[in-house]
């Protein structure tokens, strides 16, 4: 199924940007797709609106072929011969911890491939691949790829603390870590798990749920459930590491994010 291909292999045409730098609007990778030993560029772009992705292959004769896919924040991108055809296809992938989802078009735009591939099978593909490139994390806008669709501040209703409140024990694990209060009027998240993200969308805490009534709507602690047990120090110097900034987000819903502007300060709007 995966045929190697007779063509020659061409370096990625990715530029690595500094960290902090502003987010590409592209990426791409050049191959010979088409068997002609002229290279041939795959760009990959983000159309306005965040919901779907372009692939453009201007090919080395001169012509080009684009097609819009919808944005499944892929992980990877790869030029294989998917289908065993001899001719280069473009897959993207999306990681998974037991498999990988894939997606693949031939160089006419086509989709040859919607399935999950198992890890060592993906392991196969991509050391024959003719070109590949790990897709950063800030390029779908960082925040959209872990699903977080709005964004909003923290209401008067919502406390996020940078440590517990002083009544609880130090000997009481809530103590060193987060605290997420919601105040009675508010609406507090359905999730048991709270995920908290920098801005560029890697996970850098986990609140658990403590308790939901009485006198608040709803309590989340890093040192309950799932949490970690992080300081907020820690993780704020974990967001600034990868984002320059010790914002953080809140994920409060499937569709819903809450900016705190700094993990390692009280904020109480």
């Amino acid at each position: 199924m995966f045929k190697k291909l007779a063509c020659s292999l061409f370096g990625v045409a990715l530029i690595a940007a500094p960290v902090f730098a502003a987010a590409p609007s592209s990426l791409s990778l050049t191959a010979d797709l088409d068997g002609d030993s002229l290279s041939d560029t795959v760009v990959l772009t983000k159309v306005p609106g965040g919901k779907k992705l372009k692939f453009a292959i201007n090919f080395g004769n001169g012509t080009t072929k684009v097609f819009n896919v919808k944005n499944n924040f892929f992980d990877r991108m790869l030029v294989t011969d998917w289908d065993g055809d001899g001719f280069g296809d473009v897959v993207a992938v999306v990681n998974g911890t037991k498999s990988h989802r894939v997606r693949g078009w031939n160089r006419q735009g086509v989709l040859i491939a919607n399935q999950n591939v198992g890890k060592n099978l993906m392991k196969g593909v991509s050391a024959s691949a003719l070109a590949s490139l790990n897709i950063p994390d800030d390029f779908y806008g960082g925040l959209g790829k872990v699903g977080c669709q709005e964004v909003r501040n923290n209401t008067s209703r919502e406390i996020w603390k940078n440590g517990a409140s002083g009544h609880i024990p130090k000997s009481d694990p809530r103590s060193g870590s987060t605290s997420w209060i919601y105040l009675q009027g508010s609406s507090p998240s359905p999730f048991s798990c709270i995920q908290v993200f920098d801005r560029n969308g890697n996970l850098v805490h986990k609140l658990g749920v403590y308790a939901r009534g009485g006198e608040y709507a709803a309590r989340f602690y890093g040192g309950t459930g799932c949490g970690d047990g992080k300081s907020a120090s820690s993780i704020a110097n974990a967001a600034r590491a990868k984002t320059g900034s010790a914002e953080v987000y809140l994920k409060v819903s499937n569709k819903t994010c809450v900016r705190i502007e700094n993990a390692n300060s009280r904020d109480d709007s």
